[in-house]
């Protein structure tokens, strides 16, 4: 729920924020959509495969279309796009080989230093599902806000 009340400040749009049990996620996530009536689910994946097919399965099962309009675009090109377009991204969280960029905002002046940096620290890809991740990867969230963060998964 942390960054609910900063999503809706910066984006003025509404958030809920729901906790989720353990092992339970799906069907409790399924849940929520219906109740709220979705009929699209927008997300931000690239390249994981399983996680695609997750939010596929949430689609059918809720009766939502399934919106990836990122999937298949390299992430690093993405990024470079993002900046371009005056999209505002900062690490919010990041493996310690990377902790020089916490808190800090990546902009066209300073993202082939943050690529090389991370591709040093052996982050290699861009990605939109840390769960599936069995490497450091980047990681963007919320492709509406466009928060990202470095972890290692």
């Amino acid at each position: 729920m942390g960054k609910s009340p900063e999503t809706i400040l910066l984006t003025g749009r509404l958030v809920a924020a729901v906790k989720l049990n353990k092992g339970k996620e799906f069907e409790e996530t399924a849940d929520v959509l219906r109740k709220l009536g979705a009929e699209e689910i927008i997300a931000g994946d690239v390249y994981v495969e399983d996680h695609l097919k997750y939010m596929e399965r949430l689609g059918e099962e809720v009766g939502a279309k399934l919106v990836e309009s990122l999937w298949g675009i390299d992430p690093e090109e993405l990024l470079h796009e993002e900046i371009a377009s005056g999209i505002r991204t900062l690490v919010v969280g990041c493996e310690y080989s990377m902790s020089n960029w916490l808190g800090r905002e990546i902009s066209s002046e300073s993202v082939e230093n943050f690529l090389r940096d991370a591709k040093r620290g052996g982050s290699t890809t861009l990605s939109s599902s840390p769960d599936q991740c069995t490497e450091p990867r980047f990681h963007i969230q919320n492709p509406w806000l466009r928060i990202t963060t470095v972890t290692k998964f």
